[in-house]
């Protein structure tokens, strides 16, 4: 979660604590010291680059997806205190310039599920799994956190509007939520599985994330990730954008980060295999993940 939250958000929720932990500034988060790292990469190198590529394996893919969300798709639906949205105004944030986050393999996922969306309740889990209760960066959340129990599901709270500030109630949460999902899917992500990471149990079964929200997605990785693009293509469409995201699966490989980053590389920066993947460059590689 890029050190946003004060607390792990997972464990606050399992401990049956309501809403979300309190947020670090945004400017304090890792999502924001990336932008930086590519500020001092850039000057050391002598770059004139303006935007880079990310590449998340495995835990790391759910860090770049929620960079993604977080600091690309919210900053752009909310950042600025534009329409009355009592966000924080943060001219001093260095700006989104990821042009591509390849998120290969995650555990679980962020989906884009919402309850003003054209989900099934049964799809709609609070963030971390969703974007329900995910407030406007700079609004307290405690006003828009309504009771989350430890089975992730979003209960009402006769509580919570006696929360709300003069400020808070301005913020029209179906429309935020509808703004976020709409950047959100748009963003330039490309969800790189492998076809054969279909076992839980692996690389260690003690990290694999066992909870309705997360197995609401599937029962492994590749069917988790398969599940995560679908689902930005429906709200794409029921939106009425354009989608962003790209999907490729990579045959013959399994939870393996050496293996899949090769892929990437090639398919993202080989002039000569432009977008398409090259197994070949698989020939002899070894991995220390699974294969």
């Amino acid at each position: 979660f890029g050190n946003l939250f004060s607390e792990d958000v997972v464990r606050w929720q399992e401990k049956g604590k309501l809403g979300l932990p309190p947020t670090r500034p945004l400017g304090e988060t890792a999502f924001a010291a990336l932008e930086r790292c590519f500020d001092v990469a850039r000057a050391a190198a002598g770059s004139k680059a303006t935007t880079y590529t990310l590449f998340g394996h495995s835990a790391g893919a759910q860090f770049a997806h929620r960079f993604a969300l977080i600091y690309g798709a919210d900053t752009a639906s909310g950042r600025g205190c534009k329409d009355g949205l009592p966000v924080s105004c943060a001219p001093d944030l260095p700006p989104f310039r990821a042009a591509r986050i390849v998120c290969a393999n995650a555990g679980w996922y962020t989906m884009p599920h919402h309850s003003a969306g054209p989900f099934d309740s049964a799809e709609v889990f609070p963030f971390p799994y969703g974007l329900d209760l995910l407030p406007p960066l700079g609004v307290r959340l405690s006003a828009l956190a309504c009771s989350v129990g430890s089975e992730g599901k979003q209960r009402q709270d006769s509580s919570c509007a006696s929360k709300m500030s003069n400020a808070d109630v301005a913020v029209d949460v179906s429309e935020r939520q509808r703004s976020l999902a709409r950047s959100f899917v748009q963003a330039p992500l490309l969800v790189l599985l492998g076809d054969q990471d279909t076992d839980p149990s692996q690389p260690r079964p003690e990290i694999w994330h066992d909870a309705p929200g997360a197995n609401a997605q599937g029962s492994h990785r590749l069917a988790r990730g398969q599940s995560f693009f679908q689902a930005g293509r429906r709200t794409a469409e029921a939106l009425g954008v354009a989608f962003g995201w790209d999907m490729k699966v990579v045959p013959g490989v399994g939870h393996a980060g050496g293996k899949m980053a090769a892929v990437a590389i090639r398919m993202l920066f080989d002039p000569d295999t432009w977008g398409e993947m090259d197994l070949s460059v698989l020939q002899g590689l070894r991995d220390s993940n699974l294969a």
